[in-house]
């Protein structure tokens, strides 16, 4: 297969394009950037005769989507969501190839949810799948494997929790304070409302050495 990465020199999108160098039914890794050079990648990254750079921007649509005939798979690591997610999302589509990514901001996914992407999808004959990242992606993959193993489930909730050192780069701050402004999705009692962002604080106690963490 030949996988493109949008934004693959990034702290994200490395471990993902590293990932797929190791796959042995992945033939080449091709990391789109706007100013990455191969040299300056992570070390392995460098070293992999799989490695492509090429050098493009996300908003440059014609550009990209010329760029993106030929791949099995294009794999969208690039962020803020809510300011890439649907241009790419709809690049792929117009190049008639399959699309995966990491978002995780939520009005990017509602627009991700819109029934004529996918609508659009089908017709180009791809696959479209978001959210799959860590949270949301592995973590809900690995809740609904523990749920199936059990005789019933109550509830399934995610708690989690990162320092100042995880937000590496200009695009995971804005995601942040993005994520803790305004209004936000939140299902409560099983019914999808909003509420505002940083309210229903609770204390929960983590793993040692972390302890207590107040988190919202």
């Amino acid at each position: 297969m030949r996988i493109m990465v949008v934004g693959g020199a990034g702290v994200q999108g490395s471990a993902c394009s590293y990932d797929l160098v190791k796959s042995p039914d992945v033939k080449e890794v091709v990391i789109v950037s706007r100013s990455a050079k191969k040299e300056k990648l992570f070390k392995k990254l460098a070293a992999s005769d799989k490695v492509k750079v090429m050098n493009i921007d996300v908003n440059n649509k014609e550009e990209l989507k010329k760029a993106m005939n030929g791949f099995d798979c294009v794999v969208n690591t690039v962020g803020p969501f809510y300011s890439t997610g649907y241009k790419v999302i709809q690049t792929a589509i117009d190049a008639k190839v399959n699309y995966v990514d990491i978002a995780d901001d939520y009005d990017a996914v509602e627009l991700m949810m819109d029934p004529k992407l996918d609508e659009a999808a089908k017709a180009a004959g791809i696959t479209v799948l978001y959210g799959m990242g860590s949270d949301p992606g592995t973590a809900n993959v690995l809740a609904m494997d523990a749920c199936n193993k059990m005789d019933e489930v109550d509830d399934v909730i995610f708690y989690w929790f990162l320092g100042a050192y995880d937000c590496k780069g200009k695009a995971v701050w804005e995601h942040v304070l993005h994520m803790n402004t305004g209004m936000i999705p939140q299902f409560i009692d099983g019914e999808l409302t909003k509420v505002p962002a940083g309210s229903g604080s609770e204390i929960i106690t983590f793993l040692e050495p972390y302890g207590d963490v107040e988190v919202h």
